[in-house]
């Protein structure tokens, strides 16, 4: 992960906890987004994206870190290549199929806001923000 000399860490941080049920067609993808959970709660702050590696998931917010603008969010094309995400504000590209959201490419400074995510007995992905 990049990171430039004395920069902070000044992403928003908001409390969530968001189920999603991996029977359901929308989250039983290899990649997903989503702005609210199987209940309609909020997670993330723009949303998140959820990348299933063969049973291990890995959950970032869709704000872009370089931008941290609810208008910035980073998109994956599903139709190219689902291992990568890409800003539509400043074009940094990061890899959403590794557990830290590294930035590959493009100007941002560290990679996307990484959520905790477990999945329960009952199959039911949990994803949570650590703060």
């Amino acid at each position: 992960m990049k990171s430039g000399c004395g920069e902070k860490d000044d992403f928003p941080q908001r409390q969530f906890v968001g189920y999603f049920d991996l029977t359901d067609p929308r989250y039983s993808k290899t990649v997903f987004t989503a702005i609210r959970d199987m209940d309609g709660h909020d997670v993330g702050i723009n949303g998140i994206v959820v990348y299933n590696m063969g049973g291990t998931y890995y959950a970032f917010d869709l704000m872009c870190p370089h931008e941290k603008k609810p208008t910035c969010s980073v998109r994956v094309n599903a139709e190219e290549d689902t291992d990568f995400a890409v800003c539509e504000c400043c074009n940094s590209k990061f890899l959403i199929a590794s557990p830290q959201g590294d930035v590959v490419d493009g100007p941002a400074g560290r990679g996307l806001q990484r959520y905790k995510t477990s999945v329960t007995s009952d199959g039911y992905l949990v994803v949570t923000s650590s703060y």
